[in-house]
């Protein structure tokens, strides 16, 4: 697992060298962008918008470019019958999810079955089926009723609380007994 982490394919000076060999070679980028400049059927807005866009895609050190083949490689290094095997052998985790649209990304959603890892969503707009809402009402309340001195001491109190809260067993154990048998059935 630590070697599929951590191969060079993830780096960042390896994906640019690969982004430097994908983009187009100097002829085809002026071609390019003067078809985009004399393209009749657009207005100067929409070329220049058309222009810049096409020169981000060709940039080898393009942010966006670099973190999709990032996360191609990652899934590609972790995507092995080995990783596989020794994952399929342990326990299988579940880990509950709002809606977030970030958690619903392709990635996420395959790398969580390589390694094993079940992947519950709660319903849209329900907060009262997080079992994180109950470490915040309680952390909320501690705090109301306590004196604030400045930002420091609210920080350390709420950071203190926090993780007073957090490490109580019986928020998941409440929350599963009530919760889990309804998800599992819908």
């Amino acid at each position: 697992m630590n070697e599929a982490l951590n191969k060079d394919n993830l780096t960042e000076k390896y994906i640019i060298s690969i982004l430097r060999r994908k983009r187009d070679s100097e002829y085809k980028y002026r071609e390019t962008i003067n078809n985009k400049i004399y393209d009749e059927k657009t207005n100067l807005e929409s070329t220049n918008r058309n222009i810049i866009y096409y020169a981000k895609r060709q940039n080898p050190q393009n942010s966006e470019k670099i973190e999709d083949l990032k996360e191609e490689n990652l899934y590609k290094n972790l995507n092995s019958d080995e990783i596989k095997d020794i994952f399929a052998k342990e326990k299988k985790l579940n880990i509950i999810l709002d809606n977030y649209s970030t958690h619903h990304a392709g990635l996420i959603e395959n790398i969580s079955e390589i390694l094993n890892i079940n992947l519950i969503f709660l319903p849209k707009e329900s907060p009262d089926l997080n079992p994180i809402e109950d470490v915040w009402i309680q952390t909320k309340e501690k705090i109301f009723n306590d004196f604030i001195v400045d930002s420091k001491d609210l920080e350390m109190k709420f950071e203190n609380i926090y993780y007073e809260e957090v490490k109580k067993e019986s928020y998941y154990e409440n929350w599963a007994a009530e919760y889990l048998p309804v998800l599992e059935k819908s």
